[in-house]
C-alpha cells in the first residue's frame, strides 16, 4: 500500500483538505493518507520546512510526500524530485531549498501546474507504478531558494533565532547539538533572552528544575530548545518565532 503524507497551510476549517483527499482515493483508491499537519501558519514556508525536515526519514522507502504552502510568488508550479529513495511534491517557492543538504534534480510536468487535484493524483499514481521520474516530467532548471533562518557563529558566541514554536510554548533555536558543541570548545556558557537570567546548563529532561524554571535542552531532532518546567515557554518568556537568542561562551 502506497504511503502518501500532506503537510499544508490548507488548515482543517475548509474544503481543501478533504477535497484533495477525495481527488487522491477516486485515482488511486489503495493509497493511505497520513496527516503529517494541516496546520502550518499561513504563508509560513520556513515552519513547513521544518517540519519536513524532521519527519521524512521516519517513513519507508517509496513514501509520497506532498508539501504545500502558499506564498505571494508568482509561478509556483508544481515540481517533485525523489530523495533518499523517497518523493516530494510542492510548489516551486524555494520550501525544498529548507529541506535537503544536497544537490537535487526536480521535474516538473509538462504543462506547469499549480495545485490541480486531477494531475496531482495522476503523477502520484505514476510515481507509484514506478516509472522513472525522468520520463514523468521535465528537468526544472529554475529552483527558487530560500535562506533560512540560520545561525550567527562567531568564536565566542553564536546569535540563534526561534524558528518553531511547539504546541507545548517550546522554543526550537536554528542550533544543532553538533554546532553548538563545535563552538563551545568546552567551554562554559550563558544563553540570553530578553532582560532574564541567562540559562548556564543543558538540561536532559524537560522536567529538569523547578516548576515555572525556563531550561535548555536538545529536542529529539538534535535542535537546542528553550523550555518551561510545567509551563509555555513562549508566552512565559514572551519570546515567539525570529526572535533572537544569545549563546556567550567564556
Amino acid at each position: 500500500m502506497a504511503i502518501v503524507t500532506l503537510i499544508s497551510d490548507f488548515g482543517n476549517k475548509d474544503y481543501y483538505v478533504p477535497a484533495l483527499k477525495g481527488n487522491l482515493l477516486s485515482s488511486i483508491p489503495e493509497v493511505r493518507i497520513v496527516d503529517i499537519t494541516n496546520e502550518i501558519e499561513p504563508h509560513d514556508i520556513i515552519e513547513a520546512g521544518f517540519i519536513l525536515k524532521n519527519t521524512f526519514s521516519s517513513f519507508p522507502a517509496g513514501t509520497i510526500h506532498i508539501c504545500y504552502v502558499k506564498n505571494h510568488e508568482p509561478d509556483q508550479h508544481l515540481i517533485f524530485t525523489k530523495y533518499q529513495d523517497q518523493y516530494f511534491i510542492g510548489p516551486n517557492n524555494g520550501i525544498f531549498s529548507l529541506v535537503f543538504d544536497d544537490d537535487v534534480s526536480f521535474y516538473k510536468l509538462k504543462d506547469n501546474v499549480y495545485m490541480p487535484f486531477k494531475e496531482l493524483g495522476e503523477l502520484i499514481r505514476s510515481l507509484i507504478s514506478g516509472e522513472p521520474i525522468e520520463n514523468i516530467g521535465l528537468p526544472c532548471k529554475q529552483i527558487k531558494e530560500r535562506i533560512g533562518l540560520s545561525p550567527i557563529v562567531y568564536t565566542d558566541q553564536i546569535r540563534a533565532s526561534v524558528i518553531h514554536t511547539d504546541r507545548y510554548g517550546n522554543l526550537v533555536l536554528n542550533v544543532t547539538g553538533t554546532l553548538f558543541e563545535e563552538t563551545r570548545k568546552g567551554r562554559r556558557f550563558k544563553i540570553y533572552f530578553k532582560r532574564l537570567d541567562p540559562i548556564t546548563k543543558i538540561s536532559e529532561s524537560y522536567t529538569d528544575g523547578n516548576v515555572g524554571q525556563p531550561i535548555a535542552l536538545f529536542n529529539s531532532s538534535g535542535h537546542l530548545v528553550l523550555a518551561v518546567n510545567m509551563s509555555n515557554a513562549s508566552e512565559d518568556l514572551n519570546l515567539k518565532k525570529e526572535d533572537i537568542i544569545q549563546i556567550l561562551f567564556e
